[in-house]
C-alpha cells in the first residue's frame, strides 16, 4: 500500500480532491477535455466513475471534465487512484501517439513536397523500425473470397 500522499503528488496535476461518505472511498480529478474514461474500467477496478457534474451537491460540479472515482471504504483508496492512474496512462500515451503521427506526417510532407526527390526516389520509400511492431490485420476483399468460392465449384 503506498502512502496516500505519494499517490495524491502522482496525480496533482489532475486532483480536486478526496472524500470518505457512505462507506465510500471518492477522489475527484479533472482530465483535459479531449480525454475520455476508458470503457471497462469501472469493471476492471471495481470502481464508480461518474461526471462530477452528474452528482448531486459536488463541490465541483462547475469543473468541466472531472470526475469521481469511488470504491467501497474496504478496499480503500488505492483501488480508486490504481484506475486514475492506468487512465491518465492510456490518454497521455495516446496524445504522444497523435504528436508522434503529427511530427512524422511533417517530416514525410517535406520529404514528398522537396522537388530534388524524384518521383521515382519516392516510390522507393520504405519504413522500418527497430523493433517488430504488430501489423495491421487486413481485411480480406469480397472479391477474392468470391473467386475462391468459384474456384471451388468448378471443381466439383
Amino acid at each position: 500500500m503506498t502512502d496516500v500522499k505519494e499517490r495524491i503528488e502522482s496525480i496533482k496535476e489532475y486532483f480536486l480532491g478526496m472524500d470518505v461518505k457512505d462507506n465510500l472511498v471518492s477522489i475527484a480529478v479533472k482530465f483535459p477535455k479531449k480525454w475520455v474514461i476508458l470503457e471497462g474500467l469501472d469493471e476492471k477496478y471495481g470502481v464508480v466513475i461518474d461526471e462530477c457534474k452528474n452528482t448531486s451537491g459536488s463541490p465541483y460540479a462547475k469543473e468541466q471534465g472531472s470526475f469521481y472515482f469511488a470504491a467501497a471504504l474496504s478496499d480503500g483508496f488505492d483501488v480508486a487512484f490504481d484506475a486514475i492512474d492506468e487512465n491518465i496512462a492510456v490518454m497521455k500515451a495516446a496524445e504522444e501517439r497523435v504528436e508522434l503521427l503529427e511530427a512524422k506526417t511533417k517530416e514525410l510532407k517535406e520529404i514528398f513536397n522537396d522537388e530534388n526527390n524524384s518521383l521515382e526516389n519516392l516510390k522507393t520509400l520504405e519504413f522500418s523500425f527497430r523493433t517488430e511492431l504488430q501489423q495491421p490485420k487486413r481485411v480480406q476483399r469480397k472479391e477474392q473470397n468470391n473467386n475462391n468460392s468459384e474456384g471451388k465449384e468448378g471443381d466439383n
